[in-house]
Order: C-alpha cells, then structure tokens, then sequence
C-alpha cells in the first residue's frame, strides 16, 4: 500500500511525513509532492491508495486535483488539510468522495484516527475489487466452459463418421477427458457417447428416410464398420426397432 503527501510547504509535508508510522499502517512507501503537477506525475508513475493533499494550494487546488484524478479513472483514499474551515470546500470534498477533512496544523491523535479509518477503507475496496475479479474471472470460466462444450457439440455433428472417444473429443478442446465428460453431462444432460450414438442415430434415420443405400453403407456412413452392432445401437435408440424395419415402416 502507497501513500502519497502534498503539500505546497515543504515543512508541512516533511512534518506530516514523520506523524506517519509506515510500519504500523503497512505502507510501502510514503510519495512526497510539492505542487498538484508533481503529484499526477507520481500517480501516473505509480499505484497510489491514499493521498493526503492540502486543499489550498497556488498552482492548482486539492480540488483540482480530486477532480483529475476522478477524470483519470483514479479512484485512491483521500483526506483534505486546510488552514481554516469553509464550509463551501467541505461540500465540495463531499461531492468528490473525500473521505476527512483535517484542520491544520494537524494534531498527530488527529492524523492517526483518519490514517487508520482510510487505511481499513483502502483494504475493503481492495476486497471488493479482488472479489469483483473473481467474480468475472469465474464467469469467464463459465462462459469458456460453456464454448467448449458448443465446440465439442459441433465437431461431433461434423465428425460423426470418424472414430470419437471420450480422450479425442477432449483433445479438440484441450481439456481433461473426465472433466469434460461431467461438464458435458451438465450442459446437455447426455454423456459425451451418448450424444455421439443420438447424432449418428439421426443421420441414420436421414438416410433410412431419404436414400436406398443398403443398411451396410448406412452403418459405415454413420461411423459403424460392423453393420450387427450398428443395428444394435440403432434398436436401443428407437425402442426395438431395427434399421430394415424403420425404413419399411415409413412406406406403410
């Protein structure tokens, strides 16, 4: 975790500076600023989550510097210092998401408390960002899973006539065989083989229905070499009914 201070007096920031524990809040590293320019080039050199900026400053305001930093998509912990209260700042630091606003010259009881309250805000947010990421990275993990799934669906659709197993389907997508068949079976409700057997069972019944092939060439059309088997698997498919006896039914 990176602080960063400014403060267009160097006093005040080398003061401020030695208030803070580094250890004690975990800080890796405290950034110094003088001005609101030398402060965006830190943040567009480095990750920074909470900034403790002088509100008044003559090249360039805290204010000014909130509202770059929320322009710049930047979004750290910041507290506001000033060397009197206007109420016109404070309802401005409040509509920028400032999170203290500090008198100066801050007392160190002061400082601490506002330390210690940016640096459990700064780890909630850093909770809820990783949980955000994992979050996106597990539907990323869903809607890949489910791609896979798709591609496995179409290859067998386009691949029906070779020989498919479990190890080569996983192959076409890179994945573990087993892990594929249990996702497989979640998406579909069938089993890899299963579903290999239902498409060339349909094709079967295309050719049955619309060719006279002999049941010989249908079977090897629809990735059987051995006609008896073919011929078993098409009767489990279709309750008892043999391919001779599907394709004479349709002329009933």
């Amino acid at each position: 975790m990176n602080i960063l201070l400014v403060d267009d007096e160097r006093l005040a920031v080398e003061v401020m500076n030695r208030m803070i524990d580094r250890e004690k809040y975990g800080f890796s590293v405290i950034y110094k600023a003088l001005s609101m320019k030398q402060a965006q080039q830190i943040c567009e050199e480095t990750d920074i989550d909470i900034i403790i900026c002088d509100i008044e400053m003559p090249r360039g305001s805290g204010l000014d510097f909130v509202q770059w930093l929320l322009d710049t998509g930047r979004n750290p912990i910041v507290i506001f210092l000033t060397s009197h209260a206007v109420f016109s700042y404070a309802q401005q630091a409040v509509s920028l998401g400032v999170q203290d606003y500090l008198l100066k010259p801050v007392e160190p009881e002061d400082m601490n408390w506002a330390l210690e309250k940016a640096v459990k805000n700064a780890k909630n947010r850093e909770k809820g960002l990783l949980k955000e990421e994992k979050i996106r990275k597990l539907n990323e993990g869903v809607q890949s899973a489910e791609k896979n799934v798709e591609k496995v669906k179409v290859y067998i659709e386009t691949h029906f006539k070779e020989e498919l197993t479990r190890e080569s389907l996983a192959s076409e997508v890179f994945m573990n065989p087993d892990y594929l068949s249990k996702l497989f079976k979640k998406n579909t409700g069938s089993s890899l083989m299963d579903y290999v057997t239902k498409v060339r069972i349909e094709r079967a019944k295309e050719l049955l229905e619309r060719t006279v092939l002999p049941i010989s060439e249908i079977a090897i059309e629809t990735g059987y070499s051995n006609t008896a088997y073919f011929t078993k698997m098409f009767k489990k498919y279709t309750n008892g009914i043999t391919p001779r006896e599907y394709r004479k039914g349709l002329g009933e």
